[in-house]
């Protein structure tokens, strides 16, 4: 029975979040921040490595919600404009299922003007999934699914992107779980559906010190209707970050971030929940570091990070 009372809360609000909880991956409110977590398009598109991690603490107040982890190394070495290189270890648990793996990236970029680039970036991993039937109070308990005490299988994902993009804008498809692995459970039919994204944003320069950057991003995967995050950031001087964002039937966001040294950047936002999981939770927490790999001087000529 104790598994029942705490299950029965996280069902009730995932059946209320379709949009959100039909999606196997996890989401980013600070996207903008960080294309590649989408995108591997966008490994290379700034001449030096970083190293970011990302956490995100989900409908805070409900047993069981989402927690997302992962942690990316990716860039080019300033001298090489063709080619980017990436890698990222991830978890994903919401309740008794989660979900691990890790993927490499590469992307070759092309030049399509004087300030015009086009990033084609593949990734190749693997990940694995697992329930733990344990904590899942069902009414038949010798249903054949809940008796082995765990179902887990690992399936090779991968994941392709396309990112253009100048010092100005961006723009950027992708698709994650390119491969769409049957997940081969015992006496199930499941597989890793394909998520589909489309990013874009400008970057607009006010005076000297000021870029005000409105973004967008729409989210699809079969048979969720399509999520469109919209959202503006407001950067000082390559230092300090403020911003907002709207997630249609989802949330209300805001962000903010500071830039150590132009190096070391911390990142947080949180998301006022506006759906009807609203009377359950207090809100969605999310935390962004980020380390760049770059001498000073050479990044005294761009604001952007």
């Amino acid at each position: 029975m104790k598994a029942l009372r705490y299950l029965i809360p996280a069902v009730v609000a995932f059946g209320l979040a379709v949009p959100a909880t039909a999606q196997q991956l996890g989401s980013y409110t600070q996207y903008m921040l960080n294309p590649y977590s989408i995108n591997p398009g966008a490994a290379g598109s700034k001449d030096y490595y970083q190293l970011r991690l990302h956490y995100r603490n989900q409908w805070v107040g409900i047993t069981d919600s989402p927690k997302t982890y992962s942690l990316s190394y990716f860039g080019r070495k300033p001298k090489n404009e063709r080619t980017g290189l990436g890698v990222t270890v991830f978890s994903d648990k919401t309740g008794p299922s989660s979900r691990t793996g890790f993927q490499g990236t590469y992307t070759h970029h092309l030049k399509l003007g004087e300030n015009l680039k086009l990033g084609l970036g593949l990734g190749l991993g693997m990940v694995n999934y697992s329930i733990n039937t344990g904590d899942i109070y069902v009414k038949d308990k010798d249903d054949l699914v809940f008796t082995n005490g765990k179902l887990t299988t690992t399936q090779p994902d991968g994941s392709f992107g396309a990112y253009m993009y100048s010092q100005k804008f961006y723009l950027g498809f992708s698709v994650q779980q390119l491969l769409a692995s049957e997940l081969n459970w015992a006496y199930t039919n499941s597989k890793m559906a394909g998520h589909q994204f489309i990013m874009a944003g400008y970057k607009f320069k006010v005076k000297d010190k000021m870029i005000i950057e409105p973004s967008v991003l729409v989210r699809h995967v079969k048979p969720v209707p399509m999520q469109l995050d919209m959202g503006i950031t407001f950067d000082y001087m390559d230092r300090v970050k403020f911003g907002a964002q709207y997630r249609t039937k989802d949330a209300v966001a805001i962000i903010v971030g500071y830039n150590l040294k132009r190096k070391l950047y911390f990142g947080y936002s949180y998301d006022m929940i506006n759906s009807a999981l609203k009377s359950y939770t207090s809100g969605t927490h999310e935390i962004m570091l980020s380390y760049r790999l770059v001498k000073i001087e050479e990044e005294e000529s761009q604001m952007t990070y």
